[in-house]
């Protein structure tokens, strides 16, 4: 049996390393499938009165390595929801929209790069949806700090488990 000498050992060690170091290396370079949804809330300014409404907009991008899916359709439009809390944390409704569409949803592949806006505007109008007449009666707003909230839902994969981002605005009413 031939002799192994310390320098072949420390050379043999020094091989076995780089292999396990190198495989580990190659395996951590490898592009991963990665979710990631970018989420903005913009207003036209902080403040806001009669004359002056309060534009609001939401944008929701995939900024991940993978496509996504969204929602699409009548009951959640394209996936990203915007509505507008009043001072006192409930939601202030903008429209007199008494009739849903009826379509069915689905989903849809949300592309890496692509994304999907939603916007609307804060009058001072409010409708108040709670009874059965029609037009539905409105009120002005009040003065205070209002919320803009916008919810853009997606999943990994088709009729999967959905994965929420959330993002929060306030301005300012002063009618």
């Amino acid at each position: 049996m031939p002799l192994i000498t310390t320098p072949q050992r420390f050379s043999r060690a020094l091989t076995l390393v780089a292999i396990v170091l190198a495989a580990g290396c190659a395996d951590s370079t490898r592009p991963r499938d990665v979710p990631e949804v970018a989420l903005t809330v913009t207003l036209s300014s902080p403040t806001g009165n009669p004359s002056a409404p309060i534009s609001f907009g939401a944008t929701a991008r995939n900024v991940g390595t993978m496509q996504l899916w969204r929602c699409q359709g009548c009951g959640c439009g394209n996936g990203l929801g915007v509505y507008v809390l009043g001072p006192d944390g409930k939601n202030v409704v903008l429209h007199d929209n008494p009739f849903p569409l009826d379509c069915p949803d689905g989903q849809v592949a949300f592309e890496r790069d692509a994304s999907v806006q939603s916007s609307d505007a804060f009058t001072g109008v409010l409708y108040d949806l709670n009874g059965s007449v029609y037009p539905a009666p409105t009120y002005e707003a009040p003065p205070g700090t209002y919320t803009v909230v916008a919810r853009f839902s997606y999943a990994t994969q088709q009729w999967g488990e959905p994965v929420v981002v959330e993002r929060r605005s306030t301005f300012t009413w002063a009618p």
